[in-house]
């Protein structure tokens, strides 16, 4: 290992929880953005088009997943931050360290967040596609919110290692 790595390493683990907070929901934010971009694509090209096999509509879609994740993830994990911030850090308040309240505003968040912000009202599609009562949904939709879930999931992930490195810890005694 070089020492430049050591000191990524270093400095990582020397930032406030808060601090590794925004830039985890940085990371997993434009990862899956992405990543959700280009499997409703593949889904959408086989699916609609009939698979072509030439992967336009995957990298298209992929591309503006990405696009999506770098403007929104952080914005996201600002608020994601502050929340945090507040819910942990307010001396005095009621809902401090409250971990159940705190994952739950991250998934409400996310569910919200990216149901209103979704590139071409994907969420509203497949919405009104699943809830249109039509005897098949297409299978498209179902991806799209399948991915939603797994985005309010990655969010629950977050909260839960934010949790867990700002819970007091519980040092072991040593014998004597």
């Amino acid at each position: 290992m070089t020492s430049n790595q050591t000191g990524v390493r270093t400095r990582w683990r020397q930032a406030k929880p808060t601090t590794r907070l925004f830039w985890r929901a940085i990371t997993y934010g434009i990862a899956s953005a992405t990543v959700a971009g280009a499997v409703i694509g593949f889904v959408w090209d086989v699916e609609v088009q009939g698979y072509s096999g030439n992967g336009h509509m995957v990298a298209g879609l992929a591309f503006i997943g990405l696009i999506y994740g770098l403007i929104a993830a952080p914005i996201f994990a600002f608020v994601m931050k502050a929340l945090a911030k507040f819910l942990y850090y307010s001396p005095g308040d009621f809902v401090t360290g409250s971990s159940a309240l705190f994952r739950l505003i991250m998934g409400g968040l996310t569910l919200i967040g990216v149901g209103v912000t979704a590139p071409y009202f994907a969420v509203y599609i497949a919405l009104t596609d699943l809830l249109s009562g039509a005897s098949t949904i297409p299978l498209y939709s179902s991806t799209i919110l399948l991915l939603w879930a797994f985005g309010v999931f990655l969010s629950q992930v977050l909260a839960q290692q934010y949790i867990v490195e700002v819970a007091p810890r519980k040092h072991k005694k040593k014998l004597a």
